[in-house]
Order: C-alpha cells, then structure tokens, then sequence
C-alpha cells in the first residue's frame, strides 16, 4: 500500500460499536459494596479513635497517681528510717570531750539539760541520777541528732549519749543481758559501749570501763 494514498474511514460505524460497547459496560453489575467495605477500612473510624484515647488518659492518670504514691511512700519510709548507731564516731565525742574538760567546774545535770534544750528544743529528758556533769555538746549523725554529757561516775569520766529511740538503732554485736534489759556492747580501742533502750530514749555510756561496770552504773540512769 502507498503510505501516501488517503484511507477512507467508516467513521459511522465505528461509532455505533463504540456505543454498543458503552451500552454493555453500563448493564454489567458492579460491586459497590466491597468498594464501600475497602473504602471504609483505609479510612480511620473516628468514634473508635475517640474511645482510645479515653482509655489512654485514664491510664496516664492512673499510673501518674501510683507513682505519687510510691514517692510519697519512699519519703516517708526514709523519713522513719531509723539511723545506725556508729562506735567509732562516739569514741571520738567522749575523747574530745575528755580532753576538753580540764579544769571545767561540775554542773547539775539540770543546768546541762536546760543547754541541751537550747540547742535540740524537743530533745529526750536526761536521767537523772544525782551526778554531776562537766559538759555537754549535741552533734548529728547523719539524720539523728544525739545529746552527750560527760559525767562524773565514782571518779570516773563517762560519757553518756541520749537520742531518741525511733532515730537510732543499735549495730550489730554483742548483746548481753543485765538487770532485766538487754544491752548491746560494743568495743573501740581501750573504751566500751553499752547502748539500751528506754521507752523513747536510745542510751549509751562510753568509757575505760569493763562492760559489766558500765552496765551496773547506767542501770541507774535508765530507772530514773
């Protein structure tokens, strides 16, 4: 054929089978119901977005108010937690007060507890056993605060902390018992503790005593 001859086209006729193929197509069933279905799945349901995030913030909320509760129960359990008495750091007290009290006068303990008040207002009331007193002093042991008075026991310098019970715990050691009350003894170089609890006092007499001693003369501080 030469490409340059015209083709005549029977424009009319294709034109009918177009129109007989578009009149087929529009009597065919189309499925619109699995293209809503498809339709509906790609598209986030609102309600249900809704629903969650109810939830959500209903757990946000109850995991913000538990760990209020367990921070508020840490505080507190650190709060009350009592302190370890510490030997080491009482035998350096009852030396420096020792080796301060050269030429102090004897005091009642009253003068000595009015001091300690001053300087610890709600601090333990102090046996009183009809000694004398050459000083006081209150230090911190880490929370707790203890009160020391070095006394004059039948010529002898003892030193006697007082804290309160809740505050201070004996370490572990020897425990003995005597007078009808256990007594934890403890052992820093030439001086012996003897700690025990009285109601709400926490004491321990520190001194160059055998523990037996000490025990026998702070059996009289602790019925007062």
């Amino acid at each position: 054929m030469n490409l340059n001859e015209n083709v005549n086209v029977d424009e009319s006729g294709w034109a009918d089978g177009l129109s007989r193929r578009l009149r087929n197509l529009d009597g065919m069933p189309v499925d619109t119901a699995g293209l809503e279905r498809a339709v509906a799945g790609l598209i986030p349901k609102v309600a249900e977005r809704k629903r969650w995030l109810r939830v959500f913030g209903q757990l946000a909320a109850v995991a913000a108010g538990l760990i209020i509760l367990v921070s508020v129960g840490l505080v507190m359990l650190g709060s009350n937690r009592a302190v370890m008495a510490e030997p080491a750091m009482i035998a350096d007290v009852h030396r420096e007060m020792v080796a301060n009290s050269e030429g102090i006068p004897l005091t009642d303990v009253k003068v000595i507890q009015a001091e300690i008040r001053r300087q610890w207002a709600d601090s333990p009331a102090i046996p009183n056993a009809g000694v004398k007193a050459h000083a006081c002093c209150v230090k911190k042991m880490k929370d707790a605060r203890m009160a020391f008075i070095l006394l004059d026991v039948e010529k002898t310098q003892v030193t006697m902390a007082i804290a309160k019970s809740k505050d201070v715990d004996c370490p572990p050691g020897d425990v003995r018992m005597s007078g009808g009350m256990s007594w934890c003894v403890q052992k820093v170089g030439e001086l012996t503790m003897v700690m025990t609890e009285q109601g709400t006092r926490w004491i321990c007499l520190t001194g160059d005593l055998p523990a037996e001693k000490l025990m026998e003369i702070a059996s009289k501080f602790v019925k007062d």
